[in-house]
């Protein structure tokens, strides 16, 4: 019996998530640019998405604690990937964005992430693509 016959769904995903991840990190350096870490990618993701956050609410978002998010947004602001400013609602708190380099890193680490899409597709074709992404966008279990 192989050894992904005795994966169980979970396992298959999780497997399949961190080599896809990885690719796609491999072609973001192979294109010249700064290594970030999965997790920094994902914090840039978030930012994108609400385009600033505070420490506390990144932590949330991305389920770490609020030193974790802390540590992501440090690296990122040294690569110059986003930048932090005291909140006017509450000079505690800093606020993150992306700056101009990280919206462009963020666009360029969506092409890429297409470009690995169109190549599944050519492996699995349109319609068993389309339908495992139904399956992971449906409400199966607890969201």
């Amino acid at each position: 019996m192989s050894e992904l016959n005795l994966f169980g769904l979970i396992d298959l995903v999780s497997d399949k998530h961190a080599e896809l991840r990885g690719e796609v990190r491999q072609r973001w350096i192979q294109n010249g640019n700064e290594d970030v870490t999965p997790q920094e990618y994902y914090l840039m993701t978030r930012l994108e998405l609400h385009q600033e956050l505070t420490i506390a609410e990144t932590a949330r978002k991305m389920n770490i604690s609020r030193q974790a998010a802390h540590k992501c947004a440090k690296g990122l602001i040294e690569k110059g990937l986003i930048v932090a400013e005291t909140s006017e609602e509450n000079l505690r708190e800093k606020l993150l964005q992306l700056t101009s380099k990280g919206l462009e890193s963020c666009k360029e680490m969506t092409w890429i992430k297409e470009e690995i899409e169109k190549e599944i597709v050519d492996i699995l074709g349109q319609e068993k693509v389309k339908l495992l992404k139904d399956i992971l966008k449906a409400n199966w279990y607890r969201s």
